[in-house]
């Protein structure tokens, strides 16, 4: 079966701090994740993160850039997800299948994985974005790693 397009985005504050969504749907409904979710029809992958993120914490994100692919879930529920980074400089709040959002140091995001209540994959996807933001303008804090 063909995945099913979808985007996330993985943003950070001016503290290195990153944004957070509490899943309200399957799958992971429930685990903190990326803001993020699946392309429609007729849409492009930069137009969907970014209804995604206005949708999911009210913010009209910036400049984001492609970080990676990644693939997620299985059988009819495989979505290729395409991660997006960037920045972020206002106050995020739940909404369409967000319950709440949050912005975590990086210590806080170990800790959260260390119970699974974050989707697969998160840290890793997340340390990539730092990394990849240090190596394009080596403005992002540590964010307590």
């Amino acid at each position: 079966m063909t995945p099913r397009l979808a985007v996330s985005a993985c943003l950070f504050d001016r503290e290195g701090r990153v944004l957070l969504v509490k899943r309200r749907n399957e799958p992971y409904a429930g685990r903190w994740s990326l803001p993020g979710g699946r392309v429609e029809a007729g849409e492009t992958l930069a137009g969907a993160v970014h209804r995604e993120v206005l949708e999911e914490t009210g913010i009209v994100a910036g400049s984001l850039t492609l970080l990676c692919k990644i693939t997620a879930g299985e059988g009819q529920r495989t979505f290729e997800i395409s991660v997006f980074f960037g920045t972020v400089d206002r106050p995020a709040q739940a909404g369409g299948d967000a319950v709440a959002t949050a912005f975590v140091q990086r210590a806080a995001l170990a800790r959260l994985a260390e119970t699974e209540d974050t989707t697969p994959d998160l840290i890793k996807i997340v340390t990539m974005a730092q990394q990849r933001h240090r190596e394009a303008d080596g403005t992002l804090a540590s964010g307590g790693s």
